[in-house]
């Protein structure tokens, strides 16, 4: 509670906040939490530390030391004092402004062009992914979807009296959703999936599910992700099933030369990382997808009751609005999972990381064009 002392621990936390662009990255999404509890005079203390950094440091460090403070001068001045403001102020009059409305775009018109919206949640085959499979069921069937033998992501060919056991099973767990357990057994040791299906504003969603089943069968999955052109992938369970089911098989293709850069290209795409902690994971995952990639992350414990409406009602939301619509209006119609201070630990796309990540990724990539041009070098 004493300033002075959270001044003290203002400095120690300076000191690797401040160390590069990962570090500022990773500062930035725990910076309101900082702001809400610091004493007034500790929180200009910080401020003023960021601004100096912001003018004397290294062009692209800081550039995103500017954006944090613009980002919150323009989105949540509430939680600055009058002095702050005018401090902020001044750091953008000297060096200019970022447009913010640049890094809202979305894929959506791109996505709904072929008149569906596809995901692919994988759940391991542990006691919490299946209270995740369970629950997540749960919510899509009372929802109105209808649950059916995915298709896409049923690894195997099946024979036609398997195609009717599965079928079987789906029926008794579409139901009252009584049989959704003994599903979740029978996906565990067959690698087939589901899809929970249902039309929105004349577009189809389909919310495949599937259960991981080894290494091989996850790289499978992941290829058909990606070229199969599935708009979203959905990491559930717990944070150390991260690798598994996302990192570990992207980067065995890309090795093996399954995948190439230009499939990661060909789309961006959306990760829902339901784990806890996945902010850990957002710049090596924004990196392996070459930036053509949004990411709903956490800086704290993932939650089913949060994961589950927010996959289900973002589909909807782009189904059912225009095609234009900002990461920003997308938040706003997703506000309703997050009242209460429940998920107040998510980080959506649009989010200040988020924006970041695309400033960097933008820097990256004119730097590159510039060095593959010798003609620009001159002067």
């Amino acid at each position: 509670d004493n300033p002075r002392e959270q001044e003290q621990i203002l400095e120690l936390v300076s000191e690797s906040a401040f160390k590069d662009e990962d570090s500022v990255i990773l500062f930035s999404a725990t910076f309101m939490h900082l702001l809400e509890v610091l004493a007034p005079s500790a929180r200009t203390y910080l401020l003023t530390r960021m601004i100096r950094q912001a003018d004397t440091g290294e062009v692209s460090y800081a550039r995103l030391i500017r954006v944090i403070l613009q980002y919150y001068l323009e989105e949540f001045p509430e939680l600055l004092g009058p002095g702050d403001k005018e401090m902020i102020a001044g750091l953008i009059a000297r060096h200019g402004a970022v447009n913010l409305q640049l890094y809202q775009v979305t894929p959506f018109a791109e996505w709904k062009e072929d008149g569906e919206l596809h995901s692919i949640s994988v759940f391991h085959p542990d006691d919490d992914g299946r209270d995740s499979f369970l629950s997540n069921a749960r919510t899509l069937l009372a929802s109105g979807y209808r649950l059916t033998l995915s298709e896409d992501f049923t690894l195997d060919s099946l024979s036609e009296q398997q195609r009717q056991q599965f079928r079987g099973q789906i029926r008794g767990a579409a139901g009252a959703g009584q049989n959704l357990a003994a599903l979740f057994a029978s996906m565990r040791h067959s690698p087939f999936a589901v899809s929970f299906v249902r039309t929105v504003n004349g577009l189809t969603i389909n919310h495949a599910a599937f259960v991981y089943s080894g290494e091989q069968n996850q790289e499978q999955l992941m290829a058909r992700f990606i070229l199969g052109g599935a708009e979203m992938f959905a990491q559930r369970g717990h944070s150390y099933w991260r690798s598994e089911q996302i990192t570990d098989p992207l980067d065995k293709l890309m090795k093996a030369g399954r995948l190439t850069d230009a499939n990661l290209l060909a789309k961006q795409r959306f990760l829902s990382l339901g784990s806890c902690g996945g902010v850990k994971s957002y710049t090596h995952l924004n990196q392996m997808f070459m930036g053509h990639v949004d990411i709903l992350a956490t800086i704290g414990t993932g939650l089913a009751n949060i994961n589950d409406p927010y996959n289900k009602n973002f589909f909807e939301v782009i189904a059912s609005k225009p095609s234009s619509i900002s990461w920003k209006g997308v938040a706003g119609e997703l506000a309703f999972i997050f009242q209460s201070g429940q998920g107040r630990d998510y980080l959506q796309p649009g989010s200040l990381p988020a924006i970041m990540h695309k400033i960097l990724d933008e820097e990256k990539a004119a730097r590159q064009k510039k060095n593959a041009d010798p003609g620009q070098q001159s002067g």
